[in-house]
């Protein structure tokens, strides 16, 4: 009886380190999102302005201005938000977004990133 119950406490142990991150450690991006959903006003504008505007990196300045539409369309419709963002994962820096924040963003970007 002690063996199983070990057994199973390990298998549990497991399953909870496995499910967070790819093997590459990367947050898988979720891709059962409803992209009809998705719009700018009313999943992407408050994720850019916690994350990465107020967050004191993109809110004017040298590495740009995320707090408006019209400061994060050009990175997010030329690849280098995809890139940072769902690929390389390494934006924003304080931590990682969760699967179906990074899921409503590649939803955004392939609709063309538009302000609706």
């Amino acid at each position: 009886m002690n063996k199983l119950v070990y057994i199973i406490m390990v298998f549990g142990i497991l399953l909870v380190i496995s499910c967070g991150k790819d093997d590459d450690g990367k947050t898988p991006i979720d891709t059962t999102i409803d992209c009809n959903t998705i719009t700018y006003s009313g999943n992407i504008s408050s994720m850019i302005n916690s994350n990465c505007a107020t967050a004191g990196c993109h809110n004017g300045g040298a590495l740009g201005d995320f707090s408006t539409h019209a400061g994060l369309v050009g990175i997010a419709t030329d690849g280098k938000m995809a890139s940072r963002v769902l690929t390389i994962q390494d934006m924003p820096p304080a931590g990682g977004l969760t699967s179906l924040q990074l899921g409503q963003i590649q939803c955004w970007i392939n609709a063309g990133a538009p302000d609706n």
